[in-house]
């Protein structure tokens, strides 16, 4: 199933703009610390994910949008 196979990728790494696949565990602080290298640029996550209902409550498998950071 598509479920299966996007969890199979749960916890990768990826280069933003891109799609990354929730891990057991993980929280936007840890998505945004393991892509930006620092947490506190969860509120970007949460600007590109309005669709999340409670960014607190992310599920395994779950696809989150992590947006290229623009430069200045």
């Amino acid at each position: 199933s598509t479920t299966s196979a996007a969890c199979r990728t749960a916890g990768r790494r990826i280069n933003p703009p891109g799609h990354y696949v929730v891990q057991d565990g993980d929280t936007l602080w840890d998505i945004a610390d393991k892509h930006y290298n620092d947490g506190l640029k969860v509120d970007v996550l949460e600007r590109a994910n309005p669709k999340l209902n409670d960014v607190d409550l992310i599920r395994p498998c779950q696809r989150v949008y992590v947006p290229a950071l623009r430069r200045n």
